[in-house]
This record gives structure tokens, C-alpha cells and sequence, in this order.
């Protein structure tokens, strides 16, 4: 009986959502949505990458219903907004709270109620955490940035995050101690995407529920600006990437660090970074010449690599010219005293794309480095070859992100 009347008061809050707003309807209705059965561990309610939603019993009942209301809409949001694949190589628990913190904003402007316990801004919209060095950091604004923007605030400034996901223990599932977040909701599931093709396809599907969806809705006088918000910055949102690369290139990286991901009961588990030893940093900057870069792109990144040089006496920098083949003379070692001869250079192209070379080059010559940075418009081998490092693509021109997004971050690279 008792699953039973949890199960009615979903099936009648979507109905109700239909009438608050059809968008939400219209995803939850193209979502599997079951109840966790007891050896699921989920605490709380959440959806994976193919949309299915699962909720427990015992959550769902503390539920008012305009929170139950706030919660379906936060999951949905979630496949609206491709939480999944937009992830790429990120940190799995601190982009879960980023992309919940900017859900949860987005959903209180629209005047959903949420439980207090969740991570979600002030009554001014920001959110303000505790960093390293217990030192306060606030996210202002954070119904106007993208989940990728909050990422980069929370990954930089984070020295230790510990997460609880409403086990009810008190300390978390594992012994840690509560943290700076607690969530009454959500956990989330990556790993059910399967290979290459079935996850651009599963991509693809949900873009194409959500312009149904806000189409739909805003047929039926609903939304204004929070689908324009939905279907421009979230579906492909465009990043500052003059911050992203000073803060890609500039960030201390632990030379252990690797990408954790949680097992099955990550909802209650410290994710710990490590101290840093502050020392130069090796930076390689690889420059894809193959001519589909045009010269005002060359030159904007240019001059902002050469800034970021000429600024931080720890970073050595190496800029690299490539296109199928990397000539010895296009290797060069760069400091504040040559920066001019950089701008100048005289680079060789052939004229095609094959970002291998660039890797064999750095394996041939026995470069040394845990930061990469790559300057090209993606269309590249299928299958290529890549140094080991944390890579960051700058995108330019009509560029792909087909490829490279397997391999690193990625940002697109644009001209004001």
C-alpha cells in the first residue's frame, strides 16, 4: 500500500506540472521512472543517462507536494539540460553539484518550491562555499552561469568536499563527517551509456525531446526566457574561454590527481584533492596549423598564451606547430625574453590535419609535461593518438567536438 500511494502522488504531480508548466510533463513523460528496489541503495531520487528516474519510498513520503513538484522538475531538468554527456572528463561529484546548483537556481527563479536540504543559492541567487584553507568562496549569480562556469569556480577553489546525499547516519555512509553539501537529492548514474555511437545517439534523443518539449510548452503560452535560457546557453553553452585557458593553464595540478569515479554508494563518500606543491609548471601548447584557422583566430589565442606566459615566472612553455607532421623548427622553448620572436614565427604546414603527430612528436622527443593545450577546429582522425596529460581543446573556427571531447576539456575559442 505504501508504494502504491507514493507511486499515485507522482503519476498526479505530473499531471499537475502539466498544468504549471507542460515542459516538465513532456520530459518526465519520456522518462522510465520505477520505484528503487532494496538493493538499489538509493536514498533519495535520481536519474541516469538514458532517463530512467528511480525513487525510494521513504524520501518520496517526506515529501510536501510542491516539493515533490520541485524535485520531478529538478530530474527532468536534468535531461533537458544533457547533464550526461556535457560532463565529458570532469570530476563526477563536483560536477553533480554544479550542475544541481544550477538547476536549483533556474527552478527557484521559476517559482519552484525545493527541500532546504539541497544544494541552492540565497535569496540573491548565490551560493557561497567553503574552499581551501577554509577560506569562503561565493558564486554570484548562478542562475545566469552555466554548470561548466560553476565547475570551474568550485574545481579551483576546492581543497576538500565532503558529500551527503541524506543516508540519515548523521556522518555519512563511510565515517566522514558532513561537509559544505548536502543534498536531499539527487544521485546520478554515468555509467549506462554505452559505447561512442549510443551515447551521440542518446544525445541527440533528449535535444530532440527538448525542443519538442519547449516547443510544445511555449505553444501553449508557457515559459518566455527560461526556454530561450534552456534551449541557447545550456544546450551549447559558450564559455569564457580566455578564462577557461588562464585558468587550465595557470591551475596547480597534483601530479597524482586522476578523474575519481564513485562506485555505487558515492552519495555518501569524501572526495578528497590532495596538497599541492607549488612548482613550475610544464606547459605544452600545441597549435594546429593545418589553414582552417584562420589568422585573426591564430593571433587572438596567441597574444592570450603569451600573456598568460609572460605573467607566472613558475611556467615553462612549449608551443608546438602541427599539422600532419612536426617539423624540428617548430618546437620552441618560450620565455619572457623571446615572446617576440614567438608572434613572429614562420611555421611549416602540409597543408592536411593528423593530430598524431603531434603526440609522436612529444613521445619521439621526450617531452615531459602534465598540461597540454591544443588549438585546433577538431576535424581530426578518428582514432588519434594523444600525449598523456590533462588536454584542454580550444576550439576554433567551424569547429567539431566530435572527437576531441573523448580526449579533454574542451572551450571555443571566439573573436569579440
Amino acid at each position: 500500500m505504501f508504494e502504491s500511494d507514493q507511486k499515485e502522488r507522482i503519476t498526479k504531480a505530473k499531471i499537475k506540472l502539466n498544468y504549471i508548466n507542460p515542459f516538465f510533463t513532456y520530459i518526465l513523460l519520456n522518462m522510465k521512472i520505477d520505484r528503487a528496489q532494496s538493493d538499489d541503495k538509493i536514498p533519495t531520487m535520481g536519474v541516469n543517462a538514458l532517463g530512467e528516474l528511480t525513487w525510494n519510498d521513504e524520501f518520496v513520503s517526506k515529501l510536501t507536494d510542491e516539493y515533490l513538484y520541485g524535485v520531478l522538475a529538478h530530474e527532468a531538468m536534468h535531461m533537458a539540460t544533457l547533464t550526461f554527456p556535457r560532463k565529458e572528463n570532469r570530476d563526477h561529484m563536483i560536477w553533480n553539484i554544479a550542475t544541481d546548483l544550477v538547476i536549483n537556481s533556474i527552478l527557484l527563479n521559476e517559482k519552484f518550491s525545493l527541500p532546504t536540504d539541497c544544494v541552492r543559492p540565497d535569496n540573491n541567487g548565490d551560493y557561497t562555499f567553503t574552499g581551501a584553507n577554509k577560506k569562503k568562496i561565493t558564486i554570484h549569480e548562478t542562475c545566469k552561469k552555466t554548470a561548466e562556469e560553476v565547475y570551474d569556480i568550485l574545481i579551483t577553489h576546492a581543497d576538500k568536499i565532503y558529500v551527503d546525499l541524506g543516508t540519515g547516519d548523521g556522518n555519512g555512509g563511510n565515517g566522514q563527517p558532513r561537509g559544505s553539501y548536502k543534498g536531499s537529492f539527487d544521485s546520478h548514474d554515468h555509467s549506462k551509456t554505452g559505447n561512442d555511437a549510443s551515447k551521440k545517439a542518446n544525445e541527440e534523443k533528449w535535444k530532440k525531446i527538448t525542443v519538442e518539449a519547449a516547443t510544445s510548452a511555449k505553444q501553449r503560452g508557457a515559459g518566455g526566457d527560461f526556454f530561450e535560457r534552456i534551449l541557447n546557453d545550456l544546450l551549447d553553452p559558450e564559455i569564457d574561454w580566455r578564462a577557461k585557458l588562464s585558468q587550465f593553464i595557470t591551475k596547480d595540478l597534483p601530479v597524482d590527481y586522476t578523474m575519481r569515479r564513485p562506485g555505487r554508494r558515492f552519495y555518501s563518500s569524501g572526495v578528497y584533492y590532495p596538497s599541492v606543491v607549488r612548482e613550475n609548471l610544464d606547459v605544452v601548447i600545441g597549435i594546429d596549423v593545418s589553414g582552417s584557422i584562420s589568422d585573426d583566430e591564430y593571433s587572438k589565442f596567441m597574444a592570450e598564451v603569451m600573456g598568460i606566459a609572460n605573467s607566472y615566472d613558475q611556467i615553462n612553455m612549449r608551443v608546438i606547430w602541427w599539422s600532419t607532421e612536426v617539423h624540428n623548427e617548430d618546437d620552441i622553448i618560450v620565455n619572457r625574453s623571446n615572446s617576440h620572436e614567438i608572434a613572429e614565427h614562420k611555421f611549416h604546414s602540409t597543408g592536411g590535419t593528423t593530430m598524431s603527430c603531434f603526440a609522436e612528436h612529444i613521445e619521439k622527443a621526450n617531452i615531459k609535461s602534465n598540461v597540454y593545450v591544443i588549438l585546433t577546429d577538431g576535424h581530426i582522425e578518428s582514432n588519434p593518438k594523444v600525449p598523456e596529460g590533462n588536454i584542454l581543446f580550444v576550439l576554433a573556427g567551424n569547429s567539431s567536438s566530435d572527437v576531441v571531447k573523448n580526449y579533454g576539456e574542451i572551450c571555443k575559442l571566439k573573436i569579440n
